[in-house]
């Protein structure tokens, strides 16, 4: 071997010529290209040989006009590397020269003038190439050899296999198809395959069994005797990858899978050969382990005409039962496919239908992210085109109506398809911009509507009938559900016009006076007419809206904050809450009373807080934004009297009184909290229609963790509230006691009436006639109020509702801490801190305080006072006693900032109010000095004194 390459080494450094002098030859850049493929494709690391390959056949390419003499140094080269032993050499020129024969001699090459090639000489230059000398050792023959096989063209290799019976076997059918592409005039055997076609529906039976060859099988010859033979050789060694014969099958299916009849012959081979044949019950592990391999491989590269047919029935039992065991063997595998498919809709969204319906229907799930234990559905959704969710938001609907066809309860289904649209939205609200929201979300909204406040007017079966009818606990769910997609679309900001509200209002009103339709609220002719005055005011203020945003009138954000109250309250009417009617009338006071009359403008904010109180002691999260998205629109019209209204909240006891007081409860039953009037203490949770046990679903920190370094002013009411609860108890059971002694007795009494012995033990029969009577004495205790119960809520009710307004008031010190008024909120959450019974709403007033000195600082800017005696003396006095009530940190911290700020503001003033103020502090640092607590306020006297000493000096 080196002598003959040492030969034809001499041979390209001689130039012929008229003296035939040897002399040195010039390399020239493309050499050097060369040379680096070359090198490469012997490279260990397979993503280089196979980068060295494509670089090669770029070079090759008929589109950059290589020369013959090119192309015929690169097939000699090539040939040459498959004798080599050096590292990965063999299989890098195989894979080179296997695509350059078919780039040169394919279907669809392009003929290269002058080249002089067909494939019977490279035939012949494979046998002269390979051809090792009688003089090189054992090794090296050796290579030649390896080399010489590995170069034979798909004739050579054809008739080897024919004339081994080597066929009907994994590779001799990837060879037979493989040769069919490559040179399509081969003359192929016509004995082995029906049309020499493995892939034809007579040879489904015969390829499914061929496929099926067992791992620890041998490759041989598999004709249809061996096929059916159970008795194989097994000394072979496990394969768990798949074998490479699929890859060449899906190819060829792929390309003839361009109409809807191949589509459908796809189909069948798909069931018999991969379904029925690798998911059967009786497959292996292994089997069943390649089956997800080629589920992959379609997954990932499967034209979307065919993705539908490959969800079969055995596929899914397995991949779904693999899912739900994490300790399976097979569990890993079976999620490569559903990573596969995430990895498709990420590259192409609109594939994401295909795979909700295929996972979501059929031989999938409902539940599907539930049973496998992953996100697929939840995923696929956040990925998904606008065009995909609309015909997906489609798909889910009539899934929703149609709820007949499986044995799952129809409300179970109806709920986890509601829960797949709220998440839907969720996700999407979250990475897209507004432009194409009403693609997808106007069609989710409509199938809300009919789904909740809809129902067909006759009787007959249409689009519009769900079956099973919608019930009425379905209904309440999905009118949660939208309520929660309305609070994402709020919280995103994507909805800046407040349009998606008003949308689903419209279109209800619209759809109940069709025919076909009816709403499911039907109401007295009183309420009617205030709906429809409703819609007609909203109709007004939409149409100002668009007349204000043309002309940038600042009262644009007052006319939006008015359509989103209107809109949710029309619809909290559709939901029967008996409270909205009311409020809508209150509503049309106040929108009536800013657009109409300017003399009374400043005063209708406090109606319309009130109804935004009512709407703030809701537990829905909707409302919680809608009072915030209103409130933030007309805080800069915050009256005195509004602001009062909020501190009054703060102020309340947390326990049973004070959310008696809050909710406008009688001042008897405020004041006796041991009334044994049962019927009036159980109705306090439905006081204005509103009021429920609060919850945290808008965000709000745990509210029982009680705090006793920060509180101390309710603590002998709690107490109090203790002892009334266990007195009450007690009371309680003396009378069960009493009841159940009574009702002994007169059994006892009966029994005796037959017996001499009055203490006689009551028979069988007796004591199942006592039955129903204790059960209804149990029954009635039950009934009876638990005051410990009731008072653990009503605290729990205060403080969210404590929280809703620290939640307004942020907004406010936000937009407003330059304005006076703000300054009197400084001693009420003072006093929060040092009251509240719930350290979350001690600290967040705390940190309000500090969110409103903060602003003040950042925007360079205090309050405006005059020097007339406008309270705040008064309100630095009283924060003065304050600081002296207080034993947390927290509080002592709170209120030294609110002295300094105070200071701030005061000294700002002429000489004559700093003097005054000088004397005040004067007072109050004699006071502290002799108190130990003295010292938390150390701070505070250190910016006092520096601030006389700065002041003196100007």
């Amino acid at each position: 071997m080196s002598r003959k390459r040492r030969q034809e080494a001499a041979e390209d450094e001689i130039v012929s010529g008229a003296n035939s002098v040897k002399r040195q030859r010039k390399y020239t850049d493309e050499d050097a290209k060369l040379a680096s493929i070359y090198e490469n494709l012997a490279d260990e690391a397979e993503e280089t040989r196979k980068k060295a390959a494509k670089d090669l056949l770029l070079t090759l390419s008929p589109s950059q006009n290589p020369s013959t003499d090119v192309i015929k140094k690169a097939l000699t080269r090539l040939i040459r590397g498959l004798c080599s032993g050096r590292k990965a050499a063999r299989p890098g020129f195989f894979i080179a020269l296997t695509e350059a024969l078919r780039l040169l001699f394919g279907p669809e090459s392009e003929a290269i003038p002058g080249l002089g090639l067909s494939v019977d000489g490279i035939v012949d230059e494979v046998n002269a190439k390979t051809q090792a000398d009688a003089s090189v050792d054992g090794p090296e023959r050796r290579n030649h050899l390896l080399g010489q096989i590995t170069g034979y063209t798909a004739i050579e290799v054809i008739e080897r296999l024919a004339s081994n019976d080597m066929f009907k076997t994994p590779e001799g059918l990837a060879i037979w198809l493989t040769s069919q592409s490559l040179f399509p005039a081969i003359d192929l055997p016509s004995d082995v395959w029906h049309q020499k076609d493995p892939l034809c529906i007579k040879e489904r039976v015969t390829l499914a069994k061929v496929m099926r060859e067992n791992a620890r099988e041998k490759t041989a010859k598999v004709d249809d005797k061996t096929l059916s033979n159970k008795k194989t050789d097994t000394t072979g060694t496990p394969q768990p990858q798949m074998h490479f014969a699929w890859e060449v099958i899906l190819s060829h299916l792929y390309r003839r899978a361009d109409s809807k009849a191949e589509a459908l012959d796809f189909s069948k081979f798909w069931t018999e050969v991969v379904d029925n044949n690798l998911f059967s019950a009786s497959a292996s592990n292994e089997r069943k382990s390649w089956g997800f391999q080629v589920f992959s491989r379609v997954i990932a590269a499967g034209p979307p005409e065919i993705l539908p047919l490959i969800f079969s029935p055995n596929l899914m039992r397995c991949l779904i039962n693999q899912r739900k065991d994490p300790k399976g063997y097979l569990h890993p595998a079976a999620k490569a496919p559903l990573n596969q498919m995430i990895t498709r809709v990420k590259g192409n969204p609109e594939l994401a239908t295909v795979f909700v319906k295929a996972l979501l229907t059929d031989h999938g799930s409902i539940n599907f992210d539930q049973v496998t234990r992953s996100k697929t559905v939840e995923t696929a959704l956040s990925m998904a085109s606008p065009t995909a969710l609309t015909e997906i938001i489609t798909f889910l609907g009539r899934l929703i109506f149609r709820c007949d066809l499986i044995e799952q309860p129809a409300e179970i289904r109806r709920r986890t398809l509601a829960d797949m649209l709220v998440s839907l939205v969720r996700s999407q609200v979250a990475e897209r911009d507004s432009a194409s929201l009403d693609m997808w979300l106007l069609p989710l909204l409509k199938l809300f509507v009919k789904v909740t406040y809809l129902v067909p007017s006759s009787a007959e079966d249409t689009e519009d009938t769900a079956v099973p009818p919608v019930s009425d606990a379905s209904r309440a769910m999905f009118q949660s559900r939208l309520s929660s997609c309305l609070t994402y679309l709020l919280i995103s900001k994507l909805d800046e016009n407040m349009s998606y509200p008003y949308f689903i209002v419209q279109r209800i009103h619209k759809q109940s006076k069709k025919s076909a339709l009816q709403p499911v609220f039907q109401a007295e002719k009183a309420v009617r007419k205030t709906i429809k005055e409703a819609h007609t005011t909203l109709d007004e203020i939409v149409a100002k809206e668009k007349q204000y945003r043309s002309k940038n009138q600042p009262k644009v954000s007052m006319l939006r904050a008015f359509k989103l109250l209107f809109s949710l309250t029309i619809l909290q009417v559709y939901n029967q809450d008996p409270e909205a009617v009311s409020i809508l009338d209150e509503l049309e006071t106040c929108y009536t009373a800013t657009f109409a009359s300017p003399t009374t403008e400043a005063t209708t904010f406090d109606l319309l807080l009130e109804v935004l109180l009512g709407f703030a002691a809701k537990s829905s999260a909707l409302f919680r934004k809608l009072v915030e998205q209103v409130f933030t629109a007309f805080a800069a019209d915050l009256s005195a009297q509004s602001l009062e209204s909020l501190i009054e909240v703060l102020d309340q006891r947390e326990n049973l009184a004070g959310q008696q007081a809050l909710f406008e409860q009688e001042a008897g039953q405020a004041e006796d909290p041991d009334a044994e009037d049962v019927e009036d203490t159980s109705d306090v949770e439905i006081v204005n229609g509103t009021l429920q046990k609060a919850s945290n679903e808008d965000g709000d920190a745990d509210t029982n963790v009680p705090s006793s370094d920060d509180s101390s002013g309710d603590d002998d009411d709690d107490d109090d509230a203790e002892n009334d609860s266990t007195d009450d108890g007690d009371q309680r059971d003396e009378e069960l006691d009493m009841k159940l002694a009574e009702l002994l007795k007169t059994a006892a009494n009966g029994a005796g009436s037959d017996s001499s012995d009055g203490d006689a033990d009551m028979d069988d029969e007796e004591m199942m006639a006592l039955e129903p009577h204790l059960t209804k004495i149990f029954e009635e205790r039950k009934k009876l109020p638990n005051k410990k119960k009731e008072g653990r809520d009503a605290k729990e009710t205060v403080i969210n509702f404590k929280n809703r307004v620290l939640g307004l008031l942020a907004i406010y010190v936000k937009q407003q801490h330059a304005n006076p008024l703000a300054l009197h909120l400084i001693l009420p959450l003072l006093r929060l801190v040092r009251t509240s019974t719930s350290k979350q709403l001690a600290d967040k007033s705390a940190g309000l305080l500090k969110q409103y000195f903060d602003a003040c600082a950042k925007h360079k800017r205090l309050p405006a006072l005059d020097t007339a005696d406008n309270g705040a003396w008064e309100l630095l006095a009283s924060a003065h006693e304050e600081a002296l009530k207080g034993t947390s940190k927290l509080h002592a911290l709170a209120c030294s900032r609110s002295h300094l700020f105070l200071t701030k503001v005061l000294t700002a003033l002429d000489e004559e109010s700093f003097e005054r103020a000088e004397d005040v502090y004067d007072r109050s640092f004699q006071t502290w000095r002799r108190d130990a607590k003295a010292r938390v306020h150390e701070s505070f006297f250190t910016e006092w004194l520096s601030r006389i000493a700065a002041r003196k000096s100007r």
